[in-house]
């Protein structure tokens, strides 16, 4: 940064001592004081491209995206031929997730001849967001042969290679990456998914204690405490307070320690989002059940978050607390669906073919693209002697399942009654009624697993660390069968092996189905 905040000295040696001070200021990252000299000499000299390319970086370094693009967008439209301003609007169109947007300006500024590591680094990470991974190893390669000693290029080949199941070299390279950098908290974050997709839970618990860290997981954590985190100190006759983090699907999963921590002698007071609050208030042994982001707290000794449960207690695959179920559903609600589906003369099977989206993580939505399953998909099942029950909950996948019906769509009548599931603890009711839960990797997955019930999870290629590779079985949840694709966005493999699975599950009649 400081041989080219030099040529930029020498290049505006004729302007004000101002712009020194201001280039001095951008230096020493006093990004407002510079931001306020540079608009101010933008008033004399409002067409200096540079000048406007400044002021942008200065803007983007308070994290006002939005603006910064605008200063490089004026500062490319009175110079085209500078191939640094395209590469830091892109910088800034990927904050914003235009990522196509950002991938055609670093496209620009290598077609100008702008050749630099960062470049093709940035352009990897895109691209590897964009799920065009053989691209994007092309790329980071690209990237390590200009500069093999940049730790963030490593962070990235890790996750090509975790992304392309190749767990030891995603984890050599996440290794390397921390040598170069021990406190760079996106390489550990990569680690602990390889480690924990690899089997080696202990490691990976306890490289995922760097989530706190990551500035991919920003937001997540906004609760401060005065009490002490808890670590592993002795709880008998104290107070605990659990925080829930990340999705429902963290909470149902990893709620099962609760167990383990009231074996200790803890009175546990449990923060939760609130569509799960009714039903841990059913089935936890805790204290006090609260909702996630509310003011008044309880008294309490120690607070812990609690996806660090699994790294306090030094769990290991063999160690994990499986017992099921760990969840209960409410009795009367269970009777009251029974009495209203009626008598059975056919197998009912729960359906659900898309996940939740995080509005507090935009960048997520690739990936729930890659985890969601076109409806229409599920036509092949039309002919098959069974009741398909969506369980479907979000307004995008309901009107996606009004519209196929409005259509006649010629796929297996699907019953709907979610707009009567209000919450978890609705949907545990419903699903204490059903045979079999056919879902992707989402929250309705998990609970059908600490119910006891049978689930077919469907799995993307590049699924989460949880559910392992090449395994059908999870050692989280005894009742999950795992059907998994065994290449990228292929949905139609997994569909006939389903089919396959309901036919020798239930016996259906072969004459039953079309070829």
């Amino acid at each position: 940064m400081k041989s080219k905040l030099k040529v930029l000295k020498n290049n505006f040696s004729d302007l004000h001592g101002r712009l020194v001070t201001g280039l001095e200021c951008l230096e020493n990252k006093q990004f407002i004081e510079a931001q306020s000299i540079f608009l101010d000499i933008l008033k004399a000299q409002p067409s200096n491209a540079e000048l406007l390319h400044l002021t942008g970086i200065t803007c983007f370094e308070i994290k006002d995206f939005e603006t910064a693009i605008q200063y490089y967008e004026r500062s490319i439209k009175l110079n085209s031929k500078n191939g640094r301003v395209m590469y830091h609007l892109g910088l800034a169109l990927y904050e914003l997730n235009f990522l196509e947007e950002a991938l055609a300006q670093y496209d620009q500024a290598i077609a100008l001849n702008f050749i630099e590591w960062n470049v093709f680094n940035n352009r990897s990470a895109i691209l590897f967001e964009l799920h065009r991974i053989n691209d994007s190893l092309v790329d980071v390669n690209k990237a390590i042969a200009l500069n093999p000693n940049q730790c963030e290029i490593y962070t990235n080949k890790g996750n090509v290679s975790y992304a392309q199941h190749k767990l030891d070299d995603a984890l050599a390279n996440f290794e390397k990456s921390i040598l170069l950098n021990p406190n760079d908290p996106n390489a550990h974050w990569g680690y602990a998914q390889a480690l924990l997709q690899a089997g080696e839970y202990q490691k990976g618990f306890s490289e995922y204690e760097w989530r706190y860290k990551n500035p991919k997981l920003a937001g997540v954590f906004p609760e401060q405490f005065y009490t002490p985190q808890w670590s592993g100190e002795d709880l008998k006759n104290k107070t605990l307070l659990i925080l829930s983090e990340q999705g429902l699907g963290d909470s149902l999963q990893f709620i099962r320690y609760i167990k383990k921590i009231k074996e200790l002698g803890a009175e546990i007071i449990l923060s939760v989002d609130e569509p799960l609050i009714e039903l841990f208030r059913e089935s936890a042994d805790v204290f006090k059940v609260i909702v996630k982001g509310g003011k008044d707290i309880p008294q309490h000794d120690f607070y812990c978050r609690l996806l660090s449960l699994p790294f306090i207690f030094n769990t290991t695959l063999e160690t994990i607390p499986n017992e099921v179920p760990y969840l209960k559903c409410n009795e009367d609600k269970k009777q009251a669906w029974h009495k209203k589906l009626g008598l059975k003369n056919k197998p009912r099977i729960g359906l659900v073919w898309s996940g939740g989206f995080r509005p507090n993580d935009p960048k997520l939505k690739l990936v729930n693209q890659r985890r969601n399953i076109p409806l229409e998909k599920f036509s092949r099942l039309k002919d098959l002697d069974i009741e398909i029950y969506s369980l479907q909950k979000g307004d995008n996948a309901v009107l996606e399942l009004k519209d196929l019906i409005l259509s006649n769509w010629d796929g297996p009548k699907v019953i709907d009654y979610t707009s009567e599931l209000n919450n978890f603890s609705d949907t545990a009711a419903f699903i204490e009624n059903l045979d079999l839960l056919i879902a992707v990797d989402t929250s309705t997955a998990h609970l059908a697993g600490a119910l006891n019930k049978p689930v077919w999870i469907l799995n993307r290629y590049d699924n989460c660390w949880r559910w392992m590779l090449e395994r059908s079985d999870s050692p989280w949840y005894p009742s999950a069968t795992i059907f998994r694709q065994n290449s990228p966005e292929n949905w139609d493999s997994v569909i006939q092996d389903v089919k396959k699975a309901l036919i020798n599950k239930f016996k259906l009649e072969p004459e039953l189905l079309c070829p």
